[in-house]
């Protein structure tokens, strides 16, 4: 019997996260002052809390070579992301301007808005765009916690992913010219948990992040 469990938790900061060329790092680099100064952020790589341990049984059971049941866990982060605007709010031709979250909707300034060709049109009131906002905030943690103030880049995190594979392996083996040989035959389920129960072992990931 075998078995090991442990813990990390590692925070990633930068200035930027590189692109493969400069014009690419600077209008991909989310930001809410100076593009040419951006503020220290989490890295798109920062790692997070992650939890994982392993286990694994042997025994020979029939007398040719033992068998082995091994289990491998892991919890982390289903990574990381920006909250920004859909189009370019300073003008500097890069949309990728951290959006600013209103303290109430006494700070959301909303014109009408028509979607599709009238009369087959949809009309959507200010009234009714800023209740769809602040509903959209009230059911995000991050977006709550950043009330009149600017979303951070990188800050908001996905609900960690919980998932276990398994492996089952049996050894059969004899001693050819007085030497061991040994032939392994395995079944690996990777994702078991999801096998186990649908909603187990499934990661969640951004709708979209643009506003």
């Amino acid at each position: 019997m075998f078995a090991k469990l442990g813990y990390t938790y590692g925070v990633s900061r930068n200035t930027v996260d590189a692109g493969s060329i400069a014009s690419g790092s600077w209008t991909g680099n989310p930001i809410f002052l100076d593009p040419n100064n951006p503020a220290a952020g989490y890295s798109q790589f920062s790692p997070g809390h992650r939890l994982f341990g392993s286990a694994t049984y042997s025994r020979d059971f029939f007398g040719f070579g033992p068998t082995s049941v091994s289990l491998y866990f892991e919890g982390r982060s289903a990574g990381n992301g920006s909250y920004v605007f859909s189009n370019d709010m300073n003008g500097d031709g890069a949309s990728n301007d951290l959006i600013y979250v209103p303290r109430n909707t006494s700070e959301m300034n909303f014109t009408t808005l028509t979607l599709g060709i009238c009369p087959a049109c949809t009309v959507y009131t200010p009234a009714q765009q800023a209740a769809a906002w602040e509903s959209f905030i009230n059911q995000d943690a991050y977006l709550t916690s950043r009330r009149g103030a600017y979303a951070e880049r990188n800050a908001v995190f996905l609900p960690m992913v919980y998932r276990a594979d398994m492996s089952i392996s049996q050894d059969v083996g004899r001693n050819i010219a007085g030497r061991p040989n040994r032939l392994q035959i395995r079944l690996d389920i990777l994702n078991v948990t999801n096998l186990l129960h649908n909603d187990w072992g499934v990661a969640q990931g951004f709708v979209t992040t643009r506003r």
